[in-house]
């Protein structure tokens, strides 16, 4: 009798232990923490329509064993189409984990009409995350839903809207690039106590066109951290053929504390799954699986430095820069002579306000 007395008031002991939040508790995804963030990420795609089953299969194989999913924008190829934009939003709820979307130059201001692009991302993707349960502690810049920020396991992650080559106005970008500063230093100088590393995502290098002229204040406040600083862009030049050999570079922007690693073309690569400990050293590990994709080794040239990106043709060079001069021109044609462009297109002009150099801060 007393030890069945002994075995119930252990029993009621653990009981009341478990109540009190004594025990260890559960992260929200039904492990317990344990100073590991896993995660998804990809960039630039789905750009053709069998790219959407590839992500798809990806989606449904991946995401559950990761705490999220990020995609580092460009979606679009040459259409800035809100048909596009949703069709991607259906593709990406796939997701069993909270998904982020970055804002990328081909739905902004890769966009003839760059402000009417950026109303209708933020009305499909802004707080897109929301879609999903188990991500609440997210904060988002006032006036920039694109730009946002949250903690967990001792990682800051880090949301920015740094763009790729393209810049239709510069006082629109010098508002931009100012804000994404002012936002990474909130986060940091808000967290750098209490944080083990910080992670930032964005879409474009911060070596790359219009961006260089931002990178000395980049550097200067992630060496400021003083603790691991890793940055995952897409906009790669070109695409791997080595699949496994990632654009990973150590001292970016000469600062010793941070990392970039390059993210490939969705569809075209699988997507990288990232895993961050902070248990006694921060570590990271980066694995690319092996699946069946098509391969691009017939189509890649090496490099001096051993990277091996794929040769554009000329076909596609050209192709390009039609692209560019037809943009343009629809550009002049609207601002200048308006009413010549809803004689040759049949469209109404947009309400973009590039016309005066100056796109619209929000």
């Amino acid at each position: 009798m007393r030890k069945k007395r002994s075995f119930f008031h252990a029993i009621l002991f653990v009981a009341v232990l478990s109540s009190l939040n004594f025990l260890p508790t559960s992260s929200g995804r039904g492990e317990p923490k344990s100073g590991i963030v896993r995660f998804m990420v990809m960039a630039d795609g789905p750009y053709r329509k069998e790219h959407f089953p590839i992500i798809r299969r990806e989606l449904a194989e991946m995401s559950s064993k990761v705490d999220f999913v990020v995609h580092a924008g460009d979606i679009l190829k040459h259409e800035c189409s809100t048909e596009r934009l949703s069709r991607s939003a259906r593709l990406f709820r796939f997701s069993q984990s909270p998904l982020f979307v970055l804002l990328g130059d081909n739905e902004y201001n890769g966009c003839v009409c760059p402000d009417d692009s950026l109303r209708n991302w933020r009305s499909t993707f802004s707080k897109f995350r929301e879609n999903w349960k188990g991500q609440d502690n997210v904060f988002y810049q006032q006036g920039r839903p694109e730009n946002a920020f949250f903690v967990r396991e001792k990682i800051l992650f880090v949301f920015l809207s740094i763009q790729g080559a393209h810049e239709f106005s510069r006082v629109e970008s010098d508002r931009r690039m100012e804000a994404n500063l002012l936002w990474l230093r909130h986060g940091i100088e808000s967290h750098q106590d209490t944080v083990d590393a910080v992670v930032v995502f964005g879409h474009g290098g911060l070596l790359r066109s219009t961006n260089k002229r931002y990178s000395d204040q980049f550097a200067k406040l992630f060496g400021s951290v003083r603790k691991p600083v890793f940055y995952f862009h897409g906009s790669i030049e070109g695409i791997r053929a080595d699949r496994h050999l990632l654009l990973h570079e150590k001292n970016y922007l000469g600062v010793s504390n941070l990392t970039r690693v390059g993210i490939e073309q969705a569809g075209e690569v699988p997507s990288l799954l990232v895993t961050i400990s902070t248990r006694d050293s921060v570590k990271i590990d980066l694995n690319r699986r092996r699946l069946q994709y098509p391969t691009q080794n017939n189509r890649v040239r090496r490099t001096g430095n051993d990277t091996s990106l794929l040769s554009i043709s000329l076909v596609h060079q050209y192709k390009y820069w039609v692209w560019v001069v037809k943009s343009r021109v629809s550009v002049f044609l609207k601002c200048n002579v308006p009413w010549l462009y809803r004689t040759l297109t049949g469209k109404q002009t947009c309400s973009a306000l590039i016309c005066d150099g100056v796109l619209p801060t929000v």
